[in-house]
């Protein structure tokens, strides 16, 4: 009802000042009230209120159930709205045009920015890969089983190689024999260096103390429940230094860089950053040409880094493999997401380009990882096809939990080692540095 209604309709009561409230009356000495007469006083309290006139032709319009607002400034504007019309849902080209304008086509300019919705940290590992796959910075994951030829040729020969150590045949010298005596395995794992052609690679091996504390160590680390640094310090560490030493002569070595973020420029769009928590890195030596040009090329880059991150020395040493660590059993989906966003960063530095325009590699056809659930290792891949990136998982290249599984994983980080040495940083140097020597195909 309107409040000139209200009004009209108080007009025309008739006056009753001898029972009106409001009047004065002498002061009586208060006695205690019985329930009788509370019940009376509420009566006549009830009574003395005045109803409006049901039968109102004025009053029998729609009421309105929404509450008036305190505020009187408020007042006239709520009271002037029709309040008999129905709400009305946008159309679908209306609704078509506020997606339109919430979430504009991609511009190849890199200042350009994306209002869409961001997907937080806090969402689910799964939600994450999925909003990852539809951005233009995200990531595709599929397993090696799908897509082969959209793998290139220098990926199928370095994941066959990797497969035949994993399936054990003539991986341990007749010599170490009596260090897995224990363990079950068939004669075919075990060659002799004497019949061994020029031809066959000569892997380092591990003396048996260093297998029993890895195995044991391992062993508690997994039944004891211990968390993820634990792992990475006592199990991990180990096995990447005893493959990767640190000397200053070494072109491969290993850094524990948990902490190493993606420069602003490189980061996925409207997605949350993630990290790994080692890199392999290629590190030429000072005052060698590679150094020299790597110098020279960080003074235009985001950040001054060489990497799609500036973490100590990976602003300036080139990352070549990436590892991310979980606990056994923790989230396979998590892990992927994590190295997809690494890797797909990584890709746009390695095709950064001044102009604003990405540049066109021609050797680096592919970015090894691997990810690590406590005993098992696992690597995967990821390419660079058509300005996306896809991630490929996995293959077994061996683990913790057996001396047989600590062999493997030994030699398949020899094989991705000497991988980094004859084929990545003779094609990083070509598409990257501008210094030829990489002879034959892309890497």
């Amino acid at each position: 009802m309107r409040i000139d209604n209200i009004f009209t309709w108080l007009d025309t009561l008739p006056s009753q000042t001898s029972s009106s409230p409001l009047v004065s009356s002498p002061h009586r000495a208060k006695r205690i009230k019985l329930d009788q007469d509370q019940d009376q006083d509420q009566a006549v309290s009830v009574s003395r209120l005045p109803t409006p006139p049901l039968h109102d032709t004025d009053m029998s319009q729609s009421p309105n159930k929404r509450p008036r607002p305190s505020d009187e400034d408020d007042e006239s504007q709520f009271w002037d709205q029709d309040l008999d019309e129905t709400p009305r849902a946008p159309s679908f080209r209306q609704r078509l045009r506020q997606y339109q304008d919430a979430f504009p086509p991609s511009s190849p300019s890199r200042t350009s920015s994306v209002s869409r919705s961001s997907i937080s940290n806090a969402s689910s590992p799964t939600k994450q890969q999925r909003n990852a796959a539809l951005l233009s910075t995200g990531y595709k994951h599929y397993t090696f089983v799908q897509n082969p030829d959209w793998q290139p040729e220098p990926l199928k020969r370095l994941k066959k190689k990797l497969e035949q150590i994993n399936n054990g045949e003539k991986l341990i010298p007749i010599e170490l024999k009596g260090q897995v005596a224990d363990c079950s395995v068939g004669d075919a794992v075990f060659f002799d260096t004497a019949e061994t052609t020029t031809s066959k690679t000569a892997w380092r091996y591990p003396d048996a103390y260093f297998v029993d504390e890895i195995l044991d160590r391992a062993a508690v680390c997994l039944s004891e429940n211990e968390g993820e640094s634990s792992w990475n310090m006592e199990i991990h560490a180990p096995i990447l230094k005893w493959v990767f030493p640190f000397r200053q002569s070494n072109l491969c070595q290993v850094r524990y860089c948990p902490s190493a973020t993606i420069v602003p420029e490189f980061k996925p769009k409207n997605a949350p950053s993630q990290m790994v928590d080692f890199c392999i890195i290629a590190r030429p030596q000072e005052e060698t040409p590679e150094a020299d040009a790597i110098e020279e090329i960080c003074a235009f880059r985001p950040d001054k880094t060489i990497n799609h991150t500036d973490w100590g020395n990976l602003a300036k040493d080139p990352i070549a493999i990436s590892i991310e660590t979980k606990k056994h059993g923790e989230n396979w989906t998590k892990a992927i997401h994590q190295m997809g966003i690494w890797h797909a960063a990584q890709w746009r530095s390695l095709c950064f380009n001044i102009d604003g325009n990405d540049v066109s590699l021609s050797k680096i056809a592919f970015l090894p990882g691997i990810i690590v659930q406590g005993h098992k290792w696992m690597f995967v891949a990821t390419i660079y096809r058509l300005g996306r990136a896809k991630l490929f998982s996995e293959v077994a290249i061996g683990d913790t939990e057996s001396k047989l599984g600590i062999f493997k994983l030994l030699v398949s980080l020899q094989c991705l080692r000497k991988w980094i040495e004859d084929e990545f940083w003779p094609a990083y140097k070509e598409d990257i540095l501008g210094i030829p020597g990489l002879e034959g195909g892309d890497v």
